[in-house]
């Protein structure tokens, strides 16, 4: 497998990189099944940008198998416990609206719904890159989590991550402190998410000595936008970056 040097795009590790990532599939808002699209190559940019390791820890067989079998065959998905649509459109009422401001009870589900979907996603990221040595079972059991509430780029940055952390032998310990706010919900089952994401509770550290793995002088809040998909009958999130140049 060729490899190259580069900064990871969530932990902005800069490490040993697999240049060949693995296919991902890219649903299509609403649809039931996703269409094949090769995944894309990471290309930098992270809330933590992280200098070198000196030495690399070498990456266990059990971990690099685990991680591939998930890109091309993922396990199966947990059964959702509720399942909220996207909103619906609906005629003006003729009536002369009321001065009393309301709340569309259909968009305020959907938007808690997507609001979980993204917790869950940022809740089992950060268990996945808390271990670069974890267990092969324990990290298809995560994976298995993970999948539930992300696909696409979403899903396949973050298993590139955790692939080239566990090499580099780095840990991210702690966890982020969130406030998203979504927006732009459309009927046909796309969102967009807005996070000012805090990474000072976050930390990587190399795993072996314990050492800090931050380069000084980084912003610890960074602007984060994600957009969510409403695709096999849930809200997911199918995309995540961050702006490296935009403080919050």
């Amino acid at each position: 497998m060729d490899r190259g040097t580069g900064i990871d795009k969530w932990t902005g590790v800069q490490v040993r990189t697999l240049l060949t990532r693995c296919p991902m599939a890219a649903p299509t808002p609403g649809a039931g099944r996703p269409v094949g699209q090769a995944g894309r190559p990471r290309d930098g940019g992270e809330l933590m940008r992280i200098r070198r390791s000196t030495s690399r820890v070498a990456v266990t067989g059990m971990l690099a198998a685990t991680l591939l079998a998930a890109c091309s065959d993922p396990a199966p998905e947990p059964t959702p416990t509720t399942t909220i649509a996207p909103p619906t459109t609906s005629p003006t009422p003729s009536s002369t609206p009321s001065h009393t401001p309301s709340v569309d009870p259909t968009m305020a589900a959907a938007e808690a719904a997507i609001l979980d979907a993204y917790r869950g996603y940022w809740a089992t990221k950060v268990k996945i890159l808390a271990d670069p040595n974890t267990s092969a079972d324990s990290f298809a059991a995560l994976w298995t989590q993970f999948s539930y509430y992300a696909v696409d780029t979403a899903q396949s940055d973050v298993g590139s991550t955790a692939y080239d952390l566990q090499q580099n032998g780095i840990a991210v310990h702690g966890e982020p402190s969130l406030s998203p706010q979504v927006s732009d919900v459309t009927p046909e089952g796309s969102a967009s998410i807005r996070d000012c994401v805090d990474a000072t509770g976050w930390q990587p550290v190399y795993a072996a000595t314990g050492e800090s793995a931050a380069v000084s002088g980084q912003a610890s809040r960074l602007l984060t936008n994600s957009t969510a998909l409403y695709y096999d009958n849930r809200w997911v999130i199918n995309a995540s970056v961050v702006d490296r140049d935009t403080t919050c």
